[in-house]
């Protein structure tokens, strides 16, 4: 039985829908949640963080250890998207911390390094 579930959407909002898996699956012990960024196209930096506090709240009911991942920044590119993907990241570092939820820093693993961003066929 697997002891890792890994699920995840391209907005944050889409996630909820994704937690009966963990019910499904009672050998699961680690959960971790990959959130992309498309959610960051809408410009409602507010919406967002209160979407993303949602979520942690809810995550605080689940009885198994939880991960964030947060979202992979574009290969080398540096526009308005870039400097909500940063502060958007930034706060999630905290958020997740005050909420005693270990986050996967994507923003630090990616950035500048374009050989993680080659497609394998």
């Amino acid at each position: 039985m697997p002891k890792v579930l890994i699920v995840g959407d391209s907005a944050v909002n889409g996630i909820d829908h994704l937690f009966p898996l963990t019910t499904d699956h009672p050998s699961i012990e680690n959960l971790i949640i990959h959130i992309g960024a498309n959610d960051l196209a809408k410009k409602q930096s507010e919406i967002l963080k209160k979407d993303f506090s949602h979520l942690l709240s809810t995550l605080g009911n689940l009885k198994i250890k939880v991960l964030i991942s947060g979202p992979i920044p574009k290969a080398g590119r540096i526009d308005e998207n870039y400097s909500r993907l940063l502060m958007i990241n930034r706060w999630l570092i905290k958020e997740c911390s005050s909420k005693s939820v270990n986050f996967i820093d994507n923003h630090k693993i990616f950035w500048e390094r374009r050989h993680l961003y080659r497609c394998w066929s």
